[in-house]
């Protein structure tokens, strides 16, 4: 803290961050429903970021006798390691409750835990040694990093931020390959939060550029405010984010490795054309895709054909994705439905429900992608 009078306004900016982030994670801590994993993994990355941000006040004092003893700073510098990886571990936990960190998956904490033992020689050395390590210690500056002049935490934290959000962009690819609906709320919360973060590494690479590689400045402390603000005030407004998504939707084992699906795959031409024709009788004489929450898994044991061998034969004959497949019949009948005379007495969501999607955003969504117009334009052009 400043000491001497008031506090200063990076100083302001992080205790109110530090505030925000307890904030959050007492609110994630005590969620009981569904997705407890990723949720304590977020309260823990939380209560971290709040330490870290109330011992960052001390040096944005600028008083010398203000400043903690090395070693503090140095333990500091070792939690600030651990904040990037428990991001990306509560991102992939998001999105396969079944993710386990295991043995191999300390090692996401090797950075941390190296940063602290290099504490060690200078701990255990005798005092005359000790007060010429901690000199070349604070000159070089190594609480900060390891190597002097590289940003060490913030490769780290760029790596880690980019790689949740190509996990959570995977996990769309994936519900359209699998799923004829998407649990909306809990996928958009989650591109959302990963794309704070990439913006958020924006801001702090500029704080870099303004203040210096490693210095405290307003920009970094306003940088992260503005993210735990966002992330608190949305969600503050939908409780319902930290519920996590619907099994059925989530990005669990071989499924993720759906890029080369078909690499290996023995469909012959012949079969590919007979279970295509088998999917589409299927589509149009028994209509599951009025079932809003049809899953290729279900289309699967109706026809007795892999789920693979579907997806291969959705994706190559008929050029399409799971979703995209299901929702055009869902279309094509609601359009009927708009412009039936019968049917006048129907909201727009009525007729979006009983023709299989789940929301009226969906139905709006994928009405205006296969027609250009919107469902109300439509039935008012029909019904003319």
């Amino acid at each position: 803290m400043n000491f001497e009078g008031q506090l200063n306004f990076p100083q302001f900016l992080t205790l109110l961050a530090a505030f925000q982030a307890l904030q959050l994670g007492a609110i994630s801590i005590f969620r009981k429903k569904k997705n407890r994993g990723a949720n304590r993994i977020f309260a823990v990355t939380m209560l971290i970021l709040a330490l870290l941000l109330l011992m960052a006040t001390r040096r944005f004092s600028g008083l010398p006798l203000a400043q903690p003893p090395y070693w503090v700073v140095h333990c500091w510098g070792a939690l600030a390691l651990m904040v990037s990886p428990l991001i990306y571990l509560y991102v992939r936990k998001s999105i396969d409750s079944r993710f386990k960190l295991g043995g191999v998956g300390l090692l996401h904490f090797l950075p941390a835990t190296i940063h602290l033992l290099f504490l060690l020689p200078i701990l255990i050395a005798d005092p005359e040694t000790r007060a010429s390590l901690v000199r070349m210690y604070l000159d070089q500056r190594l609480f900060r990093s390891l190597l002097p002049g590289v940003p060490l935490g913030f490769i780290q934290s760029s790596i880690y931020f980019l790689l949740s959000f190509w996990w959570v962009r995977k996990l769309e690819a994936h519900v359209k390959e699998t799923a004829s609906f998407t649990d909306e709320l809990q996928i958009r919360w989650l591109k959302w939060y990963t794309t704070l973060l990439v913006l958020l590494l924006i801001l702090l690479l500029a704080g870099q550029f303004l203040g210096g590689v490693g210095e405290p400045n307003w920009t970094t402390a306003l940088a992260i405010l503005a993210f735990l603000t966002a992330v608190l005030l949305t969600s503050s407004i939908k409780p319902e984010l930290f519920h996590g998504i619907p099994s059925a939707l989530e990005l669990q084992g071989a499924s993720s490795e759906s890029e080369a699906r078909y690499s290996k795959s023995k469909l012959d031409e012949e079969r590919k054309q007979s279970y295509m024709e088998r999917l589409v009788r299927f589509f149009e004489e028994e209509r599951p895709y009025l079932q809003p929450e049809l899953t290729l898994a279900d289309v699967s044991d109706a026809l007795r054909i892999s789920p693979k061998a579907l997806s291969q034969v959705i994706n190559e004959k008929l050029g399409k994705n799971f979703l995209d497949f299901v929702n055009g019949y869902r279309v094509e009948i609601a359009k009927s439905m708009l412009i039936d005379p019968d049917r006048r007495h129907l909201s727009v969501l009525g007729v979006a429900l009983d023709a299989g999607f789940n929301s009226k955003s969906a139905f709006y969504k994928a009405f205006r992608q296969k027609t250009g117009t919107t469902p109300t334009a439509f039935r008012k052009s029909g019904l003319d």
